[in-house]
């Protein structure tokens, strides 16, 4: 009996994690032509590619835009419309990478582990409900759009901290979050 027990509580935690990595999965196949563009390495050109194939994202597209193969650094190199913590996982990722279908695939990988930690942390609020975000459509829809999954979890792990009563962590975790995307400023 203590076994079935422990085997449904590992079930029910692993459950929502992995469907999410379902939906994560989706997101990345939904994008996958990214993967394949061939073409000139032309924002423009990339934007006609995506938009007559349905697949637009930002991640190929400032890769163009901004010279990302040649590693320039945001902000000094080069003017970024994202904040700073955008900027610095833009660079980081850019480092390990030496074309758009590797810093795709990378960045997208980065994107989806951000989305499947948020979900494990999801499960650790008290009363918190798991499946309205691992089932959320906006996991495939988002991953691999842009960023945004870096500025969630760094919003989670902030919220988690301040129901934890760890407040000094949690405001330092929450300004990283609104540094990252401006949208985790609503929870102020």
């Amino acid at each position: 009996h203590d076994k079935l027990k422990k085997y449904r509580q590992t079930l029910d935690k692993l459950s929502p994690i992995m469907v999410a990595a379902a939906l994560l999965l989706c997101g990345l196949w939904l994008r996958w032509p990214n993967v394949g563009y061939d073409g000139p390495a032309s924002p423009e050109q990339y934007g006609g590619f995506a938009t007559l194939r349905g697949v637009y994202s930002d991640i190929p597209m400032l890769y163009f835009r901004d010279g990302l193969a040649n590693h320039p650094r945001p902000y000094f190199d080069y003017p970024l419309e994202y904040p700073i913590g955008t900027g610095l996982v833009i660079y980081l990722l850019t480092l390990a990478t030496y074309s758009m279908p590797q810093y795709f695939v990378l960045t997208s990988l980065a994107m989806s582990v951000c989305g499947l930690v948020t979900v494990a942390l999801v499960q650790r609020f008290p009363r918190g409900n798991v499946w309205l975000f691992a089932l959320s459509p906006a996991l495939a829809l988002y991953v691999n759009l842009n960023w945004d999954m870096w500025g969630v979890l760094l919003m989670v792990v902030a919220l988690l901290l301040f129901v934890r009563e760890r407040d000094g962590p949690a405001t330092a975790l929450l300004a990283a979050a609104v540094w990252t995307k401006f949208f985790p400023i609503v929870f102020l």
